[in-house]
């Protein structure tokens, strides 16, 4: 991501939000499927999708706003048995191609008031194997992107302290039974 792609693709969807004019701003990166053999590639676009994010959270403190970032892929990768001891591969496996057993996604927020409060210490919902696979089932949204999305508006909703409205806001509370506080890691931030 360039500077000029970050002040002309970014930042205008970032401002949108940030002064209440949209609710919600998307913003599509490309050339994340590190499909090139090596760790290079992909860290160098880690990197920059650091800076990207970096970027908002920095206009947010600008604008005295807080901001909730949400990053989420069409898959996930394995890797290969290829050491990249170039620079920006830092002597780790390379990226051999796509899994349909790895995958994630993560959310952020930034506060204008310092850092958010969290409920619990674990900042992880579900978790890996030590083959590198999903343990699908260590929680409803390790095999589920419906119930991920849902986990995601559940803790935004938390940020607001209306957690208690997620039936009403997607349709159903697929976490009743296993209890919702297992899924919501934020406390209120208003």
């Amino acid at each position: 991501v360039t500077n000029t792609t970050i002040r002309t693709r970014i930042a205008p969807i970032a401002k949108l939000v940030l002064d209440g004019m949209i609710g919600v701003g998307t913003i599509q990166l490309g050339g994340y499927d590190y499909h090139s053999g090596n760790r290079q590639d992909g860290e160098t676009r880690d990197e920059e999708l650091g800076q990207t994010i970096g970027a908002i959270f920095q206009l947010a403190a600008l604008k005295q706003k807080d901001v909730v970032v949400y990053v989420f892929t069409d898959g996930g990768v394995a890797s290969n048995q290829t050491v990249d001891n170039s620079t920006a591969g830092r002597g780790k496996l390379g990226w051999g191609g796509d899994s349909g057993n790895r995958s994630s996604t993560f959310m952020m927020v930034y506060k204008k008031d310092g850092k958010p409060s969290l409920r619990t210490q674990n900042r992880q919902i579900g978790f890996f194997r030590a083959n590198g696979s999903v343990e699908t089932t260590a929680a409803l949204t390790s095999n589920s992107v419906i119930n991920t999305s849902k986990a995601i508006v559940a803790n935004y909703l938390a940020l607001h302290s209306k957690e208690g409205d997620l039936e009403s806001v997607v349709g159903d509370n697929p976490f009743v039974n296993q209890g919702l506080d297992k899924y919501l890691v934020f406390d209120k931030i208003r």
